[in-house]
């Protein structure tokens, strides 16, 4: 299994699609929301998206179809038992089954809002991954996980087992933000705005691309033998928000806007 983390805003959802565009895999993928979430509400999501290619694509699973049938409902009747560990094994053989029918990639993505249920079951599930054409990629926020979350226990019970690779996601450095900037410019930038950038944005990719993108659309720029700089009177587009949202009330603030 392989983890991508970072903070918000760093690229794991853009480096993950990135890669895996770039091959020939079945691709499934699915995205935990945050707030309360359903019990192996993104696995289901995975199965689901499955199903409407092949709506008849987890027959082979026999009757762990009816186990599955506790998260899709489309399956038809649902074991009265819900018995938990019958449930993992009809996972098991669903993805077992469709990486026998197309070696397949699983994209999870923000895991730092997945419920219990499905991380313990990722955890249960890396078995399987050496024995089926099939890998699980999941990317999560850093900066989202406390002490206690139950990401931190599945991470270690995959490191335990020799079957996780980890992928961190640092910041940009000065050049980096500089080299982003240009290109979204379509010049060079000069040495007092690339300064500026950097510090109001710390590196971080979507605050570079959107006071980029903001620069150019709102015509605060004037080009210099030096590159691209700040017209008179104009300053950069947003205020420091990664300064600001440093502090807990502030980060709980923005996640609950709509």
């Amino acid at each position: 299994m392989v983890l991508v983390s970072g903070e918000a805003g760093i690229g794991k959802t853009y480096l993950v699609r990135s890669v895996l565009a770039d091959n020939t895999l079945q691709i499934l993928s699915a995205a935990a929301s945050m707030g309360t979430t359903a019990p192996y509400a993104p696995l289901a999501a995975i199965l689901r998206s499955y199903l409407r290619r092949e709506p008849r694509g987890l027959a082979g699973c026999g009757r762990l179809v009816d186990y599955l049938a506790l998260l899709l409902p489309e399956l038809g009747p649902a074991s009265p038992s819900g018995d938990a560990g019958a449930l993992l094994e009809g996972i098991q053989c669903a993805l077992t089954v469709i990486a026998q029918q197309r070696p397949t990639a699983i994209f999870l993505d923000d895991l730092q809002w997945a419920d219990s249920a499905t991380l313990e079951t990722l955890a249960a599930l890396a078995e399987i991954l050496e024995q089926s054409a099939i890998v699980i990629i999941a990317a999560y926020r850093s900066d989202a996980i406390p002490r206690e979350h139950p990401l931190r226990r599945m991470r270690a019970e995959l490191r335990r087992q020799d079957r996780l690779h980890e992928i961190a996601l640092p910041t940009l450095d000065d050049v980096g933000t500089v080299a982003l900037a240009a290109g979204r410019l379509g010049g060079p930038i000069g040495p007092q705005l690339a300064a500026q950038l950097f510090a109001h944005t710390e590196g971080v990719p979507f605050f570079v691309e959107e006071i980029a993108a903001a620069l150019a659309a709102g015509q605060r720029l004037r080009a210099s033998p030096a590159g691209f700089g700040l017209a008179a009177g104009q300053g950069l587009p947003f205020p420091e928000v990664r300064a600001r949202c440093r502090a807990p009330a502030a980060r709980s603030a923005l996640n609950a806007s709509p």
